[in-house]
């Protein structure tokens, strides 16, 4: 059933994404931080019954790191070719956006989707989430593990800090259980992931010493969205990170 619902899901997101003018169907590659770019776009549950409303929540970055208050714009979308728009959005005057679905739907699941349309200076960005309308249970996933090697970068503070050229493992978990649908976009300020859809990865370091911050959006196939980020600090100069990697091999063990 869940293998079931997690291909409709992706189908009608497909969908909904083609009936939408100008927008994109990729999301950012870690390259395109080089400007801002939406990473994700996410709805306080991926499931929403008839009648009822869930918060929804952007995630946009650039090249100074997360844009933590973008100029965003919420409508309602068709969530496949000649079907018509259904629900409503609702804006608070604090300015928190929900998708209100309709009170009855001829089936379930049936299928929604809203478009966000984000103005970054002269810059618009658009993209598109799909949501269920349905009584059953969805859920977000939740981080429940970022590292890189060793270190814990969801402990209070945790910052990664690494010299120039230095390249470093990056794994991440979430609960519920990570499944063969599960899909993974690393992103960095600083530095390169180079295979920025696999889990665990690696960061490379620049050559110089830089600040940045490093995300990590995950997908569940069901709808559901989660992500997290840290700072990355990077110190020292390439060619003190290598003369002090000679005098410890010198040293030995």
């Amino acid at each position: 059933m869940h293998l079931y619902l997690s291909r409709l899901f992706q189908c009608m997101l497909l969908a909904a994404v083609a009936t939408a003018a100008g927008a994109c169907e990729e999301f950012a590659t870690p390259a395109e931080l080089a400007g801002p770019q939406i990473l994700a776009v996410r709805s306080e549950s991926p499931a929403v019954p008839p009648g009822e409303r869930v918060a929804l929540e952007i995630l946009v970055a650039g090249p100074d790191g997360e844009i933590e208050t973008p100029d965003v714009s919420w409508a309602v979308e068709p969530a496949a070719v000649g079907a018509a728009p259904i629900g409503a959005i609702e804006v608070e005057e604090d300015g928190s956006a929900y998708y209100r679905a309709p009170a009855t739907v001829a089936e379930e699941p049936t299928f929604s989707a809203v478009r966000a349309t984000v103005q970054v200076d002269d810059l618009e960005l658009v993209a598109i989430k799909a949501l269920g309308v349905t009584n059953l249970p969805f859920e977000n996933p939740s981080v429940s593990l970022l590292r890189a090697d060793e270190q814990d970068l969801l402990a209070a503070d945790a910052a990664l800090a690494l010299s120039p050229e230095q390249t470093v493992e990056l794994e991440v978990d979430i609960a519920p259980a990570i499944t063969e649908e599960t899909s993974f976009s690393w992103y960095a300020t600083v530095g390169e992931i180079e295979e920025y859809r696999s889990n665990p990865t690696e960061l490379v370091a620049p050559e110089e010493a830089a600040e940045g911050v490093l995300f990590v959006v995950v997908r569940d196939g069901l709808g559901g969205i989660t992500w997290a980020q840290a700072p990355i600090i990077i110190s020292g100069t390439a060619s003190g990170a290598a003369a002090a990697s000679a005098v410890q091999g010198a040293a030995g063990p």
